[in-house]
This record gives C-alpha cells, sequence and structure tokens, in this order.
C-alpha cells in the first residue's frame, strides 16, 4: 500500500507493509516535487545508472490502486496571526492588494516608533482563477469565510492529514463534534468551492526583509504557491469507507508557513469552536473573528485592544449598511450583538475569557470589552 505523509512541508511517498505476525512496516521510496510530481528513489537510482527514463521523469504517474487513509482529529486550531493573512481575506481594508499589478508593501515593523519601517511585499495572482472563466469580484473574492476554511486546512495539515474532505473541515469548525450528516448541501458546496478558489489563487511573499532584521530565522523570507497547494481526488477510501471530493495536499499553505516563521500562530482548544450557534457562514465567519482577537488579547507582545467596536464587526460580516430598510438593519444588528453575546457567555462558561462588559456611545451599544 502506498502512502503519503507531510514533514516540514514536504510529503514524502512511502510503502506500508504487513509482515506475518500482524506489524506494519513504512518505507520511504520517494517524494512530491514543488509540481506536484511523484519522484521514486529507485527511479533517480536507474536514471543515474542507465540513463533511462523512470517514473520521475515529470508526469505525475498515480497508482490506480484506491488510495486508503485514517483521518487524524486536531486537538487544537491553529490560524495566523500576521498582518500579511488578516490583509488577504479582508480587501475591505486594502484593495491594493487585489487590483495592483505590483506587490503590495506591508508595514510589518515592531513599533510604529521605529525609525526605518520594515517593508514585506505581497502579492495575490488570479490568472490561473480568470483562466478557468470564473468571475472576479475584488471586494469580496477572498472572504473571512474562505479564511477559516485555509485555517481548517492548514490545522488538519499541521494535525498530520495528507487527505482531507469537506466533512472534515466542517467536524473542525463545529469543535469535532458535529455529525456530517448536520452538513447540509448548501454547506458542502460552499467548502468546496472555497477550496477550489484557493487551490487556484497564488500567492506571494517577499519577507526578505524580515530576515535582514532577524525577525526571521533559517529561511530565504520568500514563499509562494497557491493558497491551498493540493489536487483533487475524486474518490478514495477514509476511515474505511469511500469518500468522494477529498484534496491531496502537496505541502502546508504558504501563508502557515511565513506565520510559523514568524512565530505568529494562535492556538484555540477545539472545543470552543462547539458552541450554541449554528455553523452558518456568517456565524462560523464571527466565530473565527472573535476567538483570533481574544488570542490576540491573551498575547501581552501583539498589544491588541481588549475592546472590540460592534461596527467593526459589522464590516467584517460585509452587512449592506446602506440598505432602505432601516429597521431590518436595525434588527440584523441586534441580532449580531446576541450573538457575539451569546459566543462569549459560552467561552465564560468553557473558562476561555473571565468576563465581558458592553458599552454605549449616545444611545446605541457600540463596543464591547473583554477580560481575560
Amino acid at each position: 500500500m502506498i502512502i503519503h505523509r507531510i514533514k516540514k512541508g514536504i510529503t514524502y511517498i512511502y510503502e506500508r507493509t504487513i509482515d506475518s505476525e500482524g506489524k506494519r512496516h513504512e518505507k520511504a521510496i520517494g517524494k512530491v516535487d514543488g509540481n506536484g510530481n511523484e519522484i521514486y528513489y529507485a527511479d533517480i537510482r536507474d536514471n543515474h545508472s542507465s540513463g533511462g527514463k523512470g517514473r520521475g521523469n515529470g508526469k505525475n504517474n498515480k497508482s490506480k490502486e484506491l488510495i486508503k487513509t485514517d483521518s487524524i482529529r486536531a486537538d487544537d486550531y491553529t490560524f495566523g496571526t500576521t498582518k500579511v493573512e488578516g490583509l488577504a481575506f479582508d480587501p475591505v481594508k486594502n484593495p491594493a492588494i487585489y487590483s495592483a499589478l505590483v506587490p503590495a508593501r506591508i508595514d510589518v515593523s515592531r513599533r510604529k516608533s521605529q525609525r526605518k519601517k520594515i517593508e514585506t511585499l505581497f502579492y495575490i495572482d488570479f490568472k490561473e482563477l480568470k483562466q478557468r472563466g470564473v468571475s472576479i469580484d475584488y471586494e469580496y473574492l477572498l472572504t473571512p469565510y474562505d479564511r477559516e476554511i485555509h485555517n481548517a486546512v492548514a490545522t488538519l495539515a499541521s494535525a498530520g492529514n495528507e487527505y482531507i474532505n469537506p466533512s472534515m473541515i466542517f467536524q473542525l469548525l463545529s469543535g469535532n463534534t458535529g455529525s456530517t450528516n448536520d452538513m447540509s448541501p448548501e454547506t458542502r458546496k460552499s467548502i468546496l468551492r472555497s477550496i477550489d478558489i484557493m487551490m487556484a489563487t497564488l500567492v506571494s511573499i517577499d519577507a526578505s526583509a524580515e530576515v535582514s532584521s532577524h525577525m526571521i530565522t533559517k529561511t530565504t523570507g520568500i514563499y509562494k504557491g497557491a493558497l491551498i497547494p493540493a489536487e483533487r481526488v475524486e474518490i478514495m477510501e477514509l476511515n474505511g469507507q469511500k469518500v468522494t471530493d477529498c484534496i491531496h495536499l502537496l505541502r502546508t499553505p504558504p501563508l502557515y508557513d511565513y506565520a510559523r516563521d514568524k512565530n505568529q500562530i494562535g492556538t484555540i482548544d477545539i472545543k470552543m469552536l462547539d458552541t450554541p450557534l449554528s455553523n452558518t457562514k456568517e456565524n462560523i465567519e464571527l466565530k473565527g473573528y472573535l476567538l483570533k482577537r481574544i488570542a490576540s488579547i491573551k498575547n501581552t507582545k501583539s498589544h491588541m485592544s481588549d475592546t472590540i467596536r460592534y461596527d467593526t464587526i459589522y464590516e467584517y460580516l460585509r452587512i449592506d449598511t446602506n440598505t432602505p430598510d432601516k429597521d431590518l438593519l436595525r434588527h440584523k444588528y441586534m441580532d449580531i450583538r446576541n450573538k457575539v453575546k451569546k459566543l462569549l457567555d459560552f467561552w465564560i462558561k468553557m473558562g476561555l475569557i473571565t468576563s465581558y462588559t458592553e458599552e454605549k456611545e449616545g444611545k446605541s451599544i457600540a463596543k464591547v470589552t473583554i477580560s481575560i
């Protein structure tokens, strides 16, 4: 049986055998190169000795045998807290990243008072999406929902999963308690669409200035590739059952590699995702936003304010403030505030935070302060 394992961002190919005593043995026989081609060590040796072409000749020779593997549950939900990742999935705040033909310069200086700015170059390339005929909406192409899907994939990858399907992502975002039967066809479709978009969206990060300033070490500071570097596997056997629409991760996502090298990875116990709210797209975005803010508040080095303005949340969730029905808008705002309080009450019960208080500006509730 052939299996794949990801180690330090590189996918290695192993041959698994079981001896007469039932003991399992694994032998490394190759690896996957940057283009997704399987390079086998035996073929490399054969090519050197005979000059012939083996399976490592650049063609992606996948075994026709049905891929079989088991999924690994993650204990923690991990996510990048870099400014680059935040802007990548929030184009409302920095549309220049999406529309510019040159990389955006992002100030990543440790202190605002720093005399010399340290800038990282970041570029998003949608050419492949355009070639596939996907309609490009520069304002909302990559959303906070895509960020949660991206982080779920990165979390599952860091737990040791190489093959991932929508059910695994949905269960993780549900706190590992959601039954796959709870996932609606619409949710499955939205997860797959998000994955497809990010598989065809290329990013480029040039953090060489951070390397020169010793903010990143043991790397060149160059990160390139698809947001989700993976290929589709139409059918395979996962946990003893045949499943469809899996992806095979070729390496860890570049945004995650960048955040890891900067030591800017947030970690939250997976149980904190098992909230009283249903797992709609908006609720998943809201959970993710609040958890990232709480993680930053807990990190004393981030200097993140413990006060969150509600209008910031409305903007993050892309609430249409221009609607002529002001009563409808007012009820929407109230619904979101009630959801925030329900989430915070749950996290108090779980011991993630200790308390919170809401504050008014005039007659309106304008912000909430969280105590850790």
